[in-house]
């Protein structure tokens, strides 16, 4: 069975590099991307199981890139969760109508980070 594809999109380098190597080691296949121009591109590619996106990331927001690819046919991700630390009602009710769901970084252990993503994958 072929493993299972994450874009990872996350501007940090130190949590870009975190995340990969633990969600590596757990036998996905994962791409990153640090800014939102590169992140449109390869979500463009098309085929993900999984889309990790920051919300705030240089260029283009994860919001804005997430209301770009709704309207591509077929969806180029099964399923899309926000990643931030944002802490605004506002900004969380958007991630959340808009992705699948959203996790708070500074939450988030690297081993949470790995469960969850088994449990949006396995839904």
């Amino acid at each position: 069975m072929d493993p299972k594809r994450i874009l990872l999109v996350e501007d940090d380098e130190f949590l870009r590099d975190v995340y990969q190597e633990v969600l590596s080691a757990e036998g996905f296949s994962i791409t990153v991307a640090a800014d939102g121009n590169t992140a449109l591109e390869k979500v463009k590619q098309g085929n993900w199981d999984l889309i990790l996106m920051d919300f705030y990331i240089p260029q283009l927001s994860g919001i804005d890139i997430v209301n770009q690819i709704q309207h591509l046919s077929p969806s180029p991700a099964k399923k899309i969760v926000f990643l931030t630390n944002v802490s605004d009602e506002k900004d969380l009710n958007q991630m959340a109508t808009l992705g699948n769901d959203y996790l708070i970084k500074s939450d988030l252990t690297p081993q949470q980070l790995v469960e969850k993503v088994k449990s949006y994958l396995s839904n």
